[in-house]
């Protein structure tokens, strides 16, 4: 099987009551396997971090799934390994 390791950089969506200002998507960079892309992506085993603005770094939220399936109106960026 060929190699089909990805990074997936992505914005998370936000439940929010009410109008707010300075509201920002949490930034999120996945990684794993890629199963299947077409309107979405499918990761098997993601590896998923959340960006800490302070920091300037991805930190891994270190929960674990089996798949994880990402809206492509929601990715900024897929990098191929």
């Amino acid at each position: 099987m060929a190699n089909n390791l990805v990074k997936v950089f992505w914005e998370d969506a936000l439940i929010y009551k009410g109008l707010s200002s300075g509201l920002t998507l949490a930034r999120k960079m996945s990684r794993g396997e890629l199963v299947k892309e077409k309107d979405y992506v499918v990761i098997k085993e993601p590896i998923t971090s959340i960006y800490n603005k302070r920091e300037k770094v991805y930190i891994p939220d270190g929960k674990k799934h089996a798949f994880l399936f990402v809206p492509k109106g929601m990715i900024r960026k897929i990098v191929r390994s």
